[in-house]
């Protein structure tokens, strides 16, 4: 896990330093805070601070190609420095550092950071003081890094309180890296050119100036945005550690004459400073502090030219191939040149350093920059949504849809019954009881005249009354060519159907009735069965069902509205009742793309109830057990729910056999639809245009692109996706729910996976390039 330490120290080298544990906390914005508030102290670290610079005279002795020019008055050291007597300081700093810090001031804190850190976690260690001077000790050295080998320090001035907040990623395609070289006396920084050279086809845009004025260095600060400043050359800091000084070859640049420039620079996406140059504590301090340079890696003391070429080197490696956190990759950095080196200069790794503004949480290297431009987000969204327009244009998504669909509607809470209806239902006791199927015409007669004495406004008969059964069958007849509140059906059979015709049937209205007193019974059904849409107009031709054009429950609708003085009426060729308009369905709507559309049909709005009406069985009518109130003024349908019979079909709301629906249930449901609509406002489902569609896929196109695009860790960038997706499920959800609309869901969540997805292809490859220039950066160099 990621951790962060910040430890502040108050006072002075001769004075001793009140000290406090300001927080432990998980790193990141969010963190949880696991500990804060922890005071202590120190005493006086003069001796320490005198061994280190004993230290110090025997190193600086021990290499002659340094980084750094020789400072006017600079004490002349022996001329042979032995690398035993270099080993002997660096051992005696180290046990007077870890002595001054075994201090009993201390322990309190030290058994808190050890109480609450794991020796796995990635540690920023940030110290934060006004005495600069213990910015010069390696506090790398302490035992307690010792144990926490994926710990780093880092140094930040004392004033800064808050919270921290992370970089702002500037919307840039690559990296752009400005390398200054300066003074090249004597060594030879060609191989840091070269390196960010190599990454140019990997993700970065290096640009050079090679020994340049004071006014060209502070120009193209303020030309370009940039957001790596990286210098190799010739430096130094003032002994107090407070600035420095570049040297450009004939000109000496001090950095408070790039002041407005860097702060500039800051503003415009300015991250990170690599100052690859000796002596660069002051320099950093001053970008830091003054400029709000965010962070800023610099040596503590005079670096050799080969030490500088592959420090930089490693550190690439583990920050951009291995993924490293700043602070980790530092460290690596510098214990592989501690391996390369330390023999022959002891304490090498002291010399990289990291200063950082506390406000600031460090990127990672694929934070510095977004290798998909925004006009390749625009083009890569655009593109998946028409490649999903296209591929469900012809029909290869609908199944997926349809299943979305049924998922949906099956969601919606209970709307109860409408109480407009009672279905008379003919079950398989009915049949047993009577021994007779089909029902006789007799036993029909005495249904009918039992329902008709209680007044009900319209009467439909869901049962097919063709073919005579008798006895009975003339009384039948004449009754049905009489009564004016009932309706009966027929077959047409022209359209693909829910049904083949069954035996001993033709389709036929019965006989006498009036055309105008009948309905056809026609379903369309999708693939495996199931009904989802409302047929309720079609033109028969050359069936038992001739001059018949409206369905059963249109006409149950038509006669029950007329008696509100609503009649059907025709606008620019769709159905109107009152207010509402039964706008036809045709080819390539919704997710409809190979639809049968002869006849006018509407997408079904079931109502989400377990029973579409009341219900009473053939037996309980005629045995005079029937409430009138539940006929009086009511839509009474007859039909069968017999299982034997198989007058059962799939819905949205399931296929298997329980949840199938018996035909005169599904006939209620249409013509309750269209009442329900009229009288109650209940709204129809209904699609947008295919323009509309096409700007909500797009419009989740592009969401899927900007969660990639905007969120740089993957598990991030996991969360936002799935909460995108539940998101678009919700809004189809409420949408469906409050206004009846069909929203594209599965385009949509395909156009926003297929962005994102491809999205984070690019960015792989990006990085993958990074990786490889890198390798090649490492086996193509050859030092000594």
């Amino acid at each position: 896990m990621d951790k962060l330490v910040k430890l502040s120290l108050d006072g002075q080298l001769e004075l001793g330093y009140q000290v406090e544990l300001v927080e432990i906390k998980e790193d990141g914005r969010d963190g949880r805070t696991l500990a804060e508030g922890v005071s202590g102290s120190l005493p006086p670290a003069s001796q320490v601070y005198d061994c280190y610079r004993a230290w110090q005279q025997k190193y600086n002795g021990l290499d002659s190609k340094f980084r750094a020019l020789k400072k006017v008055g600079y004490r002349k050291l022996p001329t042979e420095i032995s690398v035993e007597s270099g080993k002997e300081a660096a051992d005696r700093f180290k046990q007077e550092f870890n002595d001054w810090l075994d201090d009993r001031g201390f322990h309190k804190i030290e058994n808190m950071l050890r109480t609450h850190l794991s020796v796995g976690d990635r540690i920023r260690f940030v110290i934060k003081t006004t005495d600069y001077r213990l910015w010069q000790l390696p506090w790398s050295e302490w035992d307690f890094f010792e144990d926490y080998r994926r710990a780093e320090v880092a140094f930040s001035p004392l004033e800064f309180k808050g919270v921290e907040r992370s970089i702002s990623i500037t919307p840039r395609k690559q990296v752009r890296i400005l390398a200054v070289g300066g003074d090249s006396t004597s060594i030879d920084y060609q191989a840091d050119r070269d390196s960010l050279r190599r990454l140019r086809s990997a993700g970065a845009e290096p640009e050079f100036l090679n020994q340049p004025t004071p006014k060209e260095v502070r120009d193209v600060l303020w030309m370009k945005k940039w957001d790596i400043f990286f210098y190799a050359g010739h430096s130094e800091s003032e002994a107090n550690i407070q600035t420095g000084r570049l040297y450009l070859g004939s000109d000496t640049l001090e950095l408070k004459d790039l002041d407005n420039s860097f702060k500039n620079a800051v503003e415009r996406g300015l991250k990170l400073v690599i100052l690859n140059s000796c002596d660069g504590l002051g320099l950093a301090r001053q970008l830091v502090t003054e400029f709000g340079v965010p962070l800023v890696i610099a040596m503590r003391e005079q670096v050799p030219d080969r030490v500088a070429q592959q420090f930089l080197e490693y550190f690439l490696l583990a920050y951009a191939r291995q993924k490293q956190p700043l602070y980790v990759a530092v460290r690596q950095a510098r214990q592989r040149i501690a391996d390369e080196w330390g023999e022959r200069l002891p304490s090498i790794d002291w010399l990289p350093a990291i200063c950082q503004n506390p406000g600031i949480l460090p990127p990672t290297w694929a934070g510095l920059f977004r290798p998909v431009s925004i006009k390749q987000l625009g083009t890569t969204s655009l593109a998946a949504a028409l490649l999903v327009m296209v591929v469900r244009f012809f029909g290869l998504l609908q199944p997926l849809e349809l299943g979305a669909f049924d998922q949906l509607m099956r969601m919606r809470p209970d709307e109860g019954m409408d109480d407009r209806f009672l279905v008379v239902k003919v079950t398989e006791e009915d049949i047993q009881e009577r021994k007779e199927y089909p029902i006789s015409d007799r036993t029909m007669l005495q249904l009918l005249r039992k329902l008709e004495q209680h007044e009900p406004r319209v009467i439909g008969l869901g049962i097919y009354r063709d073919i005579p059964k008798e006895p009975g069958h003339a009384e039948l007849k004449a009754y049905l060519s009489q009564s004016d509140r009932l309706v009966a059906i027929c077959l047409a059979g022209d359209l693909k159907t829910d049904q083949e015709r069954p035996n001993q049937i033709d389709g036929a209205p019965p006989p006498g009735m009036a055309k105008q007193r009948v309905g056809f019974s026609d379903l369309v059904v999708d693939l495996g069965g199931i009904v989802r849409r409302h047929l309720f107009y079609m033109v028969p031709i050359g069936s038992p069902c001739n001059n018949v054009n409206y369905a059963l429950s249109a006409q149950l609708a038509f006669r029950y509205l007329r008696a509100e003085g609503i009649k059907p009426k025709s606008t620019s060729g769709d159905l109107q009742l009152g207010d509402v308009i039964f706008k036809d369905l045709e080819k390539h709507t919704g997710f409809y793309q190979r639809l049968d559309d002869r006849g006018e049909q509407v997408l079904l709005n079931y109502r989400s109830s377990e029973n579409i009406a009341e219900q009473v069985s053939l037996s309980e009518v005629l045995a005079g057990k029937l409430e009138p109130g539940k006929v009086k003024d009511r839509i009474v349908l007859i039909g069968l729910t017999a299982p034997s019979v198989g007058d059962r079909l799939p819905t949205p709301y399931g296929s298997g056999l329980k949840q199938q629906l018996p035909g005169v249930f599904i006939h209620a449901h249409m013509a309750s639809q269209m009442i329900s609509a009229v009288l109650d406002d209940r709204p129809l489902l209904w699609f947008w245009p295919w323009w509309g569609d096409g700007l909500w896929i797009g419009f989740w196109s592009l969401v899927g692109g900007l969660l990639v695009w905007g969120l740089r860790l993957e598990l991030h960038q996991v969360f936002a996706g799935v909460f995108a997706l539940g998101s678009l499920y919700g809004i189809c959800f409420v949408v469906l729910l409050a206004t009846g609309g069909c929203l594209p869901l599965v385009p949509s969540a395909i156009a926003l996976v297929t962005t994102s997805g491809t999205i984070v292809v690019r960015y792989s490859k990006a990085i993958e390039a990074v990786k490889s220039m890198l390798l090649k950066t490492i086996k193509s160099d050859d030092y000594d």
